[in-house]
């Protein structure tokens, strides 16, 4: 089987005079879940334009080199025929909607390949099914949040019936929830047959799904692998950051590269014996102390025998959901609040009561 994406010395710059891709080679095959990688500049976003003919067709500049999609020559194939294997969603998803309702944004590619109705409504039904979106169809799109935007935004490029998702930066206009439905949309379209590519400088949000990570730095490819094969170099020469999974390994001397929460676990215990064999320090009393707080608003348990403690100097994080008693906590601290059962101590003192 030929593959779906063939870069021979691809060499392109913008008119500004911008060196943005040097000499890139590389194939993408069907099936894959490719991670483009590299800081700002490296050339990502170039080379998702070129997969889709944005790049000679719409973007001038001089490119050199031999880029071929699905066969196809990427010079003489217009971008609305690349397009029928190539989707690409853009980093700023309110960019890419152009109609008024859901609805009608995600009947506008099919429209404009020549597509019968019956067939066009077919699209926008399946797509909005797949990608849950279903309730959004009669909404306008400028009412949507960023999460929807997106997710209609790579409904509308699957209604083109690509082979090839690309995404530029997906991640970029999203909190942490709207950044979970992704992850999970995108690991159902893989295990559909959806050969994907995901430029992104956030290793830690893809790196677990997919099967290849290609580094690029200054236009040219530097690293191309297994993510975990990728991550165990030193990516910091390429001004990227590794996953804070991989960077606690690190930390503590091992030389496992965790890439899921699972993994981290399994060497938790490893983590721990290295991590109190390095800590000689004296045992310091806590500067606070939860011991089994409870606290409850009518019938609303907030707080369940939570126990926690911070020494001097400690730098803490509580992360939680709105709602998940992260507040409570901090009053019940200060004594702000009083615990219906449990102590708090601060320096050793109880508060509250």
């Amino acid at each position: 089987m030929n593959p779906l994406v063939v870069c021979d010395g691809v060499t392109y710059r913008y008119r500004d005079g911008t060196l943005a891709l040097h000499q890139v080679s590389l194939t993408i095959e069907e099936g894959e879940f490719v991670i483009l990688a590299g800081a700002s500049g490296s050339g990502k976003s170039t080379l998702c334009r070129l997969f889709n003919g944005l790049i000679p067709h719409l973007y001038s500049g001089d490119l050199s080199g031999r880029a071929l999609v699905a066969g196809q020559d990427v010079r003489s194939t217009p971008p609305y025929v690349l397009s029928r294997s190539v989707g690409l969603a853009l980093q700023n998803p309110e960019a890419q909607s152009l109609a008024t309702t859901v609805a009608r944004d995600l009947a506008l590619g099919p429209a404009c390949q020549g597509l019968d109705c019956a067939t066009i409504a077919e699209r926008v039904h399946e797509v909005a099914a797949l990608l849950a979106i279903d309730p959004l169809l009669d909404r306008q799109v400028s009412a949507l949040s960023g999460g929807e935007v997106q997710r209609v935004a790579i409904a509308g490029v699957l209604a083109l019936h690509p082979r090839l998702l690309a995404l530029d930066e997906p991640f970029a206009f999203l909190d942490a929830a709207g950044g979970g439905r992704l992850r999970e949309t995108l690991r159902m379209l893989h295990r559909r047959g959806v050969t994907i590519v995901v430029a992104e400088h956030r290793l830690a949000e893809v790196a677990d799904l997919a099967t290849r990570l290609i580094v690029l730095h200054e236009g040219q490819v530097v690293a191309d692998g297994m993510p975990r094969s990728v991550l165990a170099c030193d990516v910091s020469q390429w001004n990227l950051e590794l996953p804070p999974l991989v960077c606690l390994a690190r930390a503590a001397g091992l030389a496992a590269t965790p890439l899921t929460l699972d993994e981290a676990l399994d060497i938790a215990p490893s983590l721990a014996r290295r991590l109190s064999s390095q800590n000689n320090a004296p045992a310091v009393s806590p500067a606070i102390i939860w011991e089994d707080v409870s606290f409850a608003r009518g019938n609303r348990l907030i707080l369940h025998q939570a126990r926690l403690s911070a020494a001097p100097r400690d730098i803490v994080g509580l992360l939680g959901a709105n709602g998940a008693g992260k507040t409570t906590l901090l009053r019940l601290g200060n004594g702000l609040l009083r615990p219906q059962r449990g102590i708090v101590r601060v320096q050793g003192r109880p508060i509250g009561r």
